[in-house]
């Protein structure tokens, strides 16, 4: 019987060996990690969401919700910035006057955390819009008109809610890439 070649070996081994790779580390994915899952994670790895979290890791010093009533100041100085003479129309949490103010005068005037993760929500959600429409008055119009898709509400409002931030977060995000429904 002759030997067996080289071709005729290599077919006889299980297929998910191979000699050449064993010694071999594998090359790495190119895939980011946040794409695959699908979830809240894909969201933040969008080309428009970089230049979000750019914007507000300038303008407040971090991206993600506030954990202490130090960074309160900043906050309401980028509300009142974006959204100007109409900023207690929308959120009529906030103080009149926010120069100067402390964490303590903060708490005095009845503001707490939750209040600022609600404001931060609103804020982000408005900055996405900008960027997406690149236009601060498009992105106001489209944020503070009601929406068939959200049953008559108002994005802008709906925002401040955890939940409904990160479904307005993706609708943008889907314009922004072109799949409006």
């Amino acid at each position: 019987m002759p030997a067996p070649s080289a071709s005729m070996a290599r077919r006889s081994m299980p297929h998910w060996t191979n000699p050449a790779q064993d010694s071999q580390p594998s090359p790495p994915s190119r895939a980011h990690p946040d794409t695959r899952t699908g979830g809240t994670d894909a969201i933040l790895s969008k080309p428009v969401t970089h230049a979000l979290d750019t914007r507000l890791e300038q303008a407040l010093g971090w991206t993600g919700p506030p954990n202490t009533l130090h960074c309160a100041a900043a906050l309401l100085r980028a509300l009142r910035v974006t959204f100007a003479a109409r900023t207690r129309v929308w959120f009529p949490l906030m103080p009149a006057d926010a120069r100067g103010l402390r964490h303590d005068a903060v708490r005095e005037r009845g503001l707490d955390l939750a209040d600022l993760r609600m404001l931060h929500r609103a804020l982000r959600v408005a900055w996405l819009a900008e960027l997406v429409f690149g236009d601060r008055d498009l992105a106001h119009l489209w944020l503070c008109q009601p929406k068939r898709r959200l049953h008559g509400r108002v994005p802008l409002l709906l925002a401040q809610f955890g939940q409904h931030a990160q479904a307005i977060e993706q609708w943008l995000i889907d314009i922004d890439e072109g799949n409006v429904s």
